[in-house]
């Protein structure tokens, strides 16, 4: 899979068109992406690196559901997101990550003082 990514790396810098449309045509890719927590962030970073923000949007919000996303990463450090810093979609899907976040630890915080 980062082969694809790896193979296509070159022509991906400031080609929004050829990047969709290369993603669109990789099927395993795209099924990859749709399921997996992993490479839906590195392919967000592609979309926003080339200006397709509403692309890197919504693979940002596929993995949110699970919960993984890291928002301190992805809103504070990760410079090929840094133009998206300024979306209020983008804002508002860190604040949703980082209430999950506080979630998790309260509960894991609640768990471990009833077990320990």
């Amino acid at each position: 899979m980062l082969g694809l990514v790896r193979a296509r790396r070159p022509r991906i810098q400031g080609d929004r068109e050829g990047t969709r449309q290369w993603f669109e045509s990789a099927e395993t890719l795209r099924q990859t992406a749709a399921s997996d927590e992993t490479y839906p962030p590195f392919m967000a970073a592609c979309f926003a690196r080339v200006g397709d923000f509403d692309a890197a949007l919504r693979l940002l919000e596929s993995v949110d559901h699970l919960g993984v996303v890291n928002h301190r990463f992805l809103a504070e450090q990760n410079r090929f997101f840094a133009p998206l810093r300024a979306d209020p979609r983008f804002q508002a899907l860190m604040e949703k990550a980082r209430e999950k976040q506080r979630a998790f630890e309260v509960s894991r915080t609640s768990t471990s003082s009833r077990t320990g």
